[in-house]
């Protein structure tokens, strides 16, 4: 009959009637569930917070990943003819995981006159076989610090400008300027005697790669008259310099696959700071904490969240171990503001935690990168002997780790994965909450 669309007369007519009726009602009973059923089964993004506040796309790198590098540390040859001509190349480092490339122009300036001019290149990467992907990261970031570090070391005839962040090269990248004195140099002192050499360098890590380029020389006058007339040595144009460190940095990057911006520069780095960073065991409010470790008290603690002395104002707070808030506050120092040092150190702690998750096999951990709290922000939780749930973020120069921890024993060890990260989640954004400025 359903096939039928004439409608029947007398007691015919009201049967059908009846059966059109009971069907209309299925077909809404349907509807009505299968509404009832997406609304249960795809609530609105809104309606849970740590799904809003979750980022579809990391923002943070996860390579490129080099696994060669090219001869002469991918520098053209017209590269190398337009900065050192005439030059002399060593290589005076080259296996699989580093090489170092130098090229000078030889004493002929000094003997007649004109710009001598030397280049060096250090490539250094972590081997794709030396383990998980975070340690080939967090390993880059220790190697780009380290050489970083390096740069206060310097020699009694040197004084050397301050470190600038770079655009458009690399994942981060600073430079600086050096010039050499022909008398020593005392911190706070005029140097004595007179610039001679010059030297501009760049570092870079992208990825699993850090890039060290140095490009200077010095500029000769001759003097008098004679075959083998005297000459007086002083720096090259800092800017000169620069701009061939530059270019030979973009040579370096392309070499190995890696991005290169279609300009390359010096970038301000103003550095915001916090006006007030508050004690650890001050980020959250009593009645979080209270919710989250019943009837604990907070016990100022040590601060595993930063190496020690590397930042200022840290310190941790445990409630009862069910709870931890710590903070650090970084100063301006040789590697920068201190809010450009509190984004390298949020970026190293964002990979790890990304790349432990990534590797868990047992479905065992989560990860989300957020937008909120804070400018920069990650969830993570992972199960083993006991539950660790830790919200971690940047707000300027501060960053802030909230951890919720679930044990045996523990208050809340019945609590489920998204039970602890979405009181994670709002411990953290009641610490973000007390920051002033």
């Amino acid at each position: 009959m359903s096939g039928d669309t004439s409608q029947p007369s007398g007691s015919g007519r009201l049967a059908w009637i009846a059966e059109r009726k009971l069907l209309v009602g299925i077909v809404a009973a349907v509807v009505i569930a299968a509404v009832v059923v997406t609304v249960v089964l795809w609530p609105r993004p809104e309606d849970d917070k740590v799904v809003a506040a979750a980022v579809t796309r990391d923002p943070v790198p996860t390579g490129p990943l080099v696994t060669s590098i090219p001869a002469d540390c991918g520098v053209r040859e017209r590269t190398m003819d337009e900065l050192v001509s005439g030059g002399q190349y060593r290589e005076l480092i080259h296996n699989p995981d580093s090489q170092n490339c130098t090229w000078d122009s030889g004493s002929g300036a000094r003997i007649f006159g004109g710009g001598s001019r030397d280049l060096e290149i250090d490539v250094s990467k972590d081997h794709e076989d030396a383990g998980p992907r975070s340690e080939w990261m967090a390993a880059a970031f220790q190697t780009f610090d380290m050489k970083l570090d390096a740069v206060a070391e310097a020699p009694d005839d040197r004084q050397i400008g301050p470190v600038r962040p770079v655009s458009g090269l690399g994942d981060e990248a600073v430079v600086w300027h050096a010039l050499d004195f022909t008398g020593p140099v005392y911190p706070g002192k005029k140097p004595e005697g007179e610039p001679e050499k010059a030297t501009t360098t760049v570092l870079f890590r992208q990825g699993n790669v850090v890039v060290q380029v140095a490009y200077g020389g010095v500029d000769y006058t001759p003097h008098g008259s004679g075959v083998v007339p005297e000459t007086e040595g002083g720096p090259p144009d800092e800017a000169a310099l620069r701009a061939g460190a530059f270019l030979a940095a973009r040579d370096v990057a392309a070499g190995m696959g890696l991005r290169v911006s279609g300009k390359v520069a010096v970038t301000a780095d103003a550095g915001r700071k916090l006006a007030r960073v508050p004690d650890a065991c001050d980020l959250l409010p009593d009645a979080v904490a209270e919710r989250l470790a019943p009837d604990a008290d907070p016990e100022e603690e040590d601060s595993y969240l930063v190496d020690s002395g590397e930042a200022t104002a840290t310190g941790g707070c445990d409630w009862d171990f069910d709870l931890v808030a710590e903070v650090a506050a970084f100063p301006d120092s040789r590697r920068g503001s201190g809010e450009r040092v509190a984004i390298r150190r949020y970026l190293e702690l964002h990979a790890e935690a990304r790349g432990f998750i990534r590797e868990d096999e047992d479905d065992e951990a989560y990860f989300r990168a957020l937008t909120r709290p804070g400018e920069q922000a990650y969830v993570s939780w992972t199960k083993d002997s006991s539950v660790t749930t830790e919200v971690v973020f940047r707000t300027r120069n501060v960053l802030v780790r909230v951890t919720v921890r679930d044990s045996e024993d523990s208050e809340n060890s019945a609590r489920s994965r998204p039970g602890a990260v979405r009181d994670a989640y709002d411990a953290a954004v009641a610490a973000a909450r007390s920051f002033d400025g």
